[in-house]
């Protein structure tokens, strides 16, 4: 069965750090200083978003084929059996559908810009094919489904999941195979990216229910992913798809998300309605299906989305208080402080602002689901269509 990996009180965080972390904390009582450490911060943001931007160079015209499968909800533009996306198509309030789309390659450059395109797959019984003919093919036996956050570039997450795809298959034992989900987040418009992203959980929504439901399917949303996430979750009733688990990495939410009593107040009970997307599947008592948080104290990214939130600490840099998280919840939620997985971050630049251990060897063996517990529903809702003998 799934363990809970890792369960520690939120806000514990060591005081021996390096002081090029050190010298951008904020204090109170200097204004100056607090000018200074906002304009810092807001220059380590601003170089996040170019190393991204690079990926766009790294990746060459005659790569091949770069993923065989993807989900985007970028309105695509159709081109015969083929669809046709990049970072420069923002998204609309009007994006409600998500694509399936299976061979992805650049199909050309524009402006310095790449395109990529890939063939679109419509009916459900040949996505469902699809889904469990490239996990069986990669050895995989769970599907993790990888949600990116702010200023990520279609380049960016393709580089990522192949990255995370290439881990998975050198392992010898149980691996996943990981689907990117790309959503419209590259322009640097942090409150403009969270404007449009009820409308990518609301496309992302519209294509789950088609999933096959033959291996354990779990979902890693990393920094705004998880606001996105946040959206995905209904405001009431069962959810129309279920994960096996759901890993909240570097969460660019709130940190009282899931307290008892302080979503009352602002109408907002997310923590509530997320923790309805896992399973919560009960074996002799414990929760088998989980929603992991992983966070990380010394998170820059996270402080500086501190000013643009009124000052309201983030779930990704502070982790939870399990003793104002309802009772009956606790037993769903587990957290992990990652500072192991933070020194493993390849780069400086990278290194130091501390947000992107999600694709670190670490956090990629942490969501593997122990391979002794198969969920009892993978056999009870397999979907009637999933015929896989011929």
């Amino acid at each position: 069965m799934t363990t809970a990996r890792g369960e520690g009180a939120g806000g514990a965080h060591s005081s021996q750090r390096s002081p090029i972390r050190m010298h951008i904390l904020l204090p109170d009582d200097d204004s100056r200083a607090r000018t200074l450490a906002r304009k810092k911060i807001t220059q380590e943001l601003i170089e996040d978003v170019r190393d991204n931007n690079s990926r766009d160079t790294r990746i060459k015209m005659d790569s091949g084929i770069l993923a065989p499968i993807v989900i985007t909800t970028i309105d695509a533009k159709a081109i015969g059996d083929k669809c046709e996306f990049s970072k420069n198509i923002p998204g609309k309030e009007t994006d409600t559908e998500a694509l399936f789309l299976k061979g992805i390659r650049v199909a050309r450059e524009e402006d310095g810009v790449k395109i990529f395109e890939g063939t679109l797959v419509a009916d459900a019984k040949e996505f469902q094919k699809l889904i469990h003919d490239v996990a069986q093919k990669n050895g995989a036996d769970q599907i993790l489904l990888y949600v990116h956050g702010f200023t990520v570039t279609p380049s960016g997450i393709l580089e990522d999941t192949a990255k995370m795809n290439a881990y998975y298959a050198s392992l010898a034992g149980p691996k996943a195979f990981v689907i990117p989900v790309i959503w419209p987040s590259e322009p640097l418009d942090y409150s403009g990216q969270k404007d449009i992203a009820p409308c990518a959980a609301a496309a992302l929504r519209s294509l789950l229910p088609k999933f096959s439901r033959t291996m354990p399917v779990s979902i890693v949303c990393h920094s705004m992913g998880n606001f996105v996430l946040k959206k995905f979750a209904p405001v009431s009733g069962d959810p129309i798809f279920k994960f096996t688990n759901i890993y909240m990495v570097a969460s660019d939410v709130h940190q009282t998300t899931f307290d008892q009593g302080d979503s009352v107040e602002e109408g907002d009970f997310e923590g509530d309605d997320i923790l309805r997307l896992v399973q919560g599947e009960e074996d002799e008592g414990k929760f088998t299906s989980k929603v992991h948080v992983l966070w990380y104290w010394w998170d820059m990214a996270l402080l500086g989305r501190r000013f643009l939130n009124q000052g309201r600490p983030a779930l990704g840099k502070n982790g939870f208080d399990k003793s104002k998280v309802k009772p009956e919840n606790r037993p769903k939620i587990v957290q992990r402080e990652c500072t192991d997985f933070a020194k493993t971050i390849e780069g400086a630049h990278g290194y130091y602002l501390g947000h992107g251990y999600h694709t670190t060897p670490g956090a990629l063996d942490y969501y593997l689901v122990d391979p002794a517990y198969t969920p009892s529903w993978i056999h009870l809702q397999a979907a009637p269509c999933c015929d896989f003998s011929n």
